[in-house]
């Protein structure tokens, strides 16, 4: 193509979260450290929510027993 430049992009940040208990809150930031061709340096950021649907590498228990009733008299 006719007046096409290959576009390079090298980016770092940060990553802050928090555990609610049923959810993860994640916030994250970005900038530029290296731009090639894009016209300016870019800042983006994102919010992402996690439900965690289970733990697919736990081990499976047997459950316990219950007490066996005492008798008195």
């Amino acid at each position: 193509m006719a007046g096409y430049l290959k576009q390079k992009q090298f980016a770092m940040g940060g990553l802050v979260g928090y555990d609610l208990g049923p959810a993860i809150i994640q916030g994250y930031l970005t900038t530029d450290v290296y731009e090639r061709n894009y016209g300016g340096t870019d800042v983006r950021g994102w919010v992402r929510v996690i439900f965690p649907l289970g733990d697919p590498f736990a081990t499976p228990t047997a459950p316990t027993p219950a007490p066996a009733p005492v008798y008195r008299r």
